[in-house]
């Protein structure tokens, strides 16, 4: 039988269990991941249930995360679109954290092919193109100008 908690059981029970995510953040979200990828389909539709039921909060949310310009934020965009791309490929690999900022000072902050300054926007390039079989490993990624990006598209060299 289900105990029927008063209001003030109910806020205490919330800042006690918010207290311990804060205490244990990375455990709790390696448990909270591990369960999302476990119940992959169920995630997303518990997801889905919840914009459907929140949509001002939803809205918000993403208004939110569109108006996020910080280079950190970009840099975690561009690798998550690159991991995204991979896995519908099924050509395997995932990108590492920092990947961006790593290249940006090998590469002196310079387009590899034309040499002009990435001070203002780089792309990230699969040296071997995901179209050609290439692997979405941090070795197969360099850094272009979007001009040069475009330009090589699914080419194996400019």
């Amino acid at each position: 039988m289900r105990r029927i908690l008063t209001a003030e059981q109910k806020e205490r029970s919330r800042v006690r269990a918010r207290s311990w995510h804060w205490a244990n953040r990375e455990r709790a979200l390696a448990t909270s991941r591990a369960w999302a990828e476990k119940n992959r389909e169920a995630a997303r539709e518990r997801t889905l249930k919840w914009r459907a039921e929140n949509p001002e909060r939803a809205r918000a949310n993403d208004a939110r995360k569109r108006a996020n310009k910080s280079p950190e934020y970009l840099e975690k965009r561009r690798i998550d679109e690159q991991n995204r791309r991979a896995r519908i490929r099924a050509n395997g690999g995932r990108l590492s954290k920092g990947l961006g900022a790593r290249l940006f000072a090998l590469q002196l902050g310079h387009c590899v092919y034309c040499k002009r300054s990435l001070e203002s926007a780089y792309e990230m390039d699969h040296i071997v193109p995901l179209a050609r079989g290439g692997k979405n490993v941090d070795e197969n990624i360099q850094l272009l100008c979007p001009p040069c990006n475009r330009r090589k598209h699914t080419k194996l060299w400019r």
